[in-house]
């Protein structure tokens, strides 16, 4: 009986080739994919850094109340965050995801608050407002800038360590 197929040293080798093109155009395809991908995250996370690093700058404006700031620029921080976060493979980003839940508090805080207590807001809750001096206002008002700025480099840094992922 005749083999329908014979199988040769020369057949062995077209197919090992054949094999090994394939595996290398798979390998190709998937690493092109992956530096497609990393640069859309690198365009991305560009947008949404140069966005919180200019609100970093707009924090200090002392022209400026920090409840008008926050809630002025809270929902383009959004915006940017979810456009930059579709970025990242599902279940990953839980580090950012509770980074930015403390600055959506901080949002949610000052939002609650009426225009006409914004001002009070800026002494803390254990001190009488009757007693409060315009030296502790523009302490307690530096330190809430200070910590929202801390955090929005926190929020960068942990996005900024999901980059490859």
């Amino acid at each position: 009986m005749q083999d329908i197929f014979p199988i040769t040293n020369d057949s062995v080798i077209r197919i090992i080739f054949a094999l090994l093109g394939l595996l290398g155009a798979f390998w190709i395809v998937r690493y092109k994919r992956r530096l497609d991908k990393i640069d859309v995250f690198d365009s991305d996370f560009k947008e949404f850094r140069t966005l919180l690093n200019n609100f970093t700058e707009e924090l200090w404006d002392k022209d400026r109340t920090f409840n008008r700031i926050i809630l002025d620029n809270y929902k383009v921080h959004v915006s940017s965050k979810n456009k930059f976060f579709s970025n990242l493979p599902r279940g990953e980003g839980r580090r950012l995801e509770d980074k930015w839940e403390e600055y959506k508090r901080i949002y949610e805080r000052e939002l609650s608050l009426e225009r006409v207590f914004a001002i009070a807001s800026e002494a803390p809750p254990h001190i009488d407002i009757s007693e409060v001096t315009e030296h502790d206002i523009i302490s307690y008002d530096y330190e809430k800038r200070k910590a929202v700025h801390k955090l929005l480099d926190e929020i960068l840094d942990v996005a900024y360590s999901y980059r490859g992922s």
